[in-house]
């Protein structure tokens, strides 16, 4: 089984125990803040899911990263889960899969839009309009520059890809007139 199709399970099956949306966005916002500690502090992540480190030890780092969550959400236990199953390393997965399930319930799309310099703030809120148009639903757009994609645009959303990249554009170009050439 994938790894993606794991994390949709455990999102989905959390999502279920927590009936009130409001909570599940705080324990969606929680897990995120949990998975990004992770991410940027290696040696923490390894020692909680390596075995270099004793279980006691492990365990008792763990719960002082919850303490940090708030207990009625159910984040804790979502976590503490990962870690008996040994899936504490999917954390980001599972987070990514939840907040699918949670803009689902609230009738909204994340949109992941990489351009090659820092968009303004009415271009932002036109391709966020243009976005909520085409799916009918409410949009939350997060943004990251990469200087190599040249200018353009690349929207990530719901499994989509729009790849309006001059890189991609010129690189489409370069591969007709390739084609041409060899006719």
């Amino acid at each position: 089984m994938s790894a993606r199709v794991i994390a949709e399970r455990y999102a989905r099956a959390f999502a279920e125990t927590v009936a009130d949306d409001g909570a599940l966005a705080r324990a969606h916002t929680e897990l995120e803040e949990l998975s990004a500690v992770l991410a940027e502090h290696d040696g923490l992540r390894r020692a909680l899911v390596g075995y270099t480190v004793p279980a006691a030890a492990r365990e008792a780092v763990l719960e002082e990263l919850l303490e940090r969550f708030e207990d009625e959400n159910g984040a804790r236990r979502l976590v503490r889960t990962l870690y008996a199953r040994k899936r504490l390393d999917r954390l980001s997965d599972v987070v990514a899969a939840l907040g699918q399930v949670l803009g689902a319930r609230l009738n909204q799309i994340y949109a992941e839009v990489v351009v090659a310099e820092e968009m303004l703030s009415d271009q932002k809120e036109r391709l966020r309009a243009r976005l909520a148009e085409h799916y009918g639903k409410s949009v939350s757009i997060e943004t990251q520059v990469d200087p190599d994609i040249l200018g353009g645009v690349v929207v990530k959303t719901e499994g989509l890809v729009i790849d309006g990249s001059l890189r991609s554009q010129l690189e489409r170009i370069r591969t007709a007139l390739l084609t041409q050439e060899n006719e």
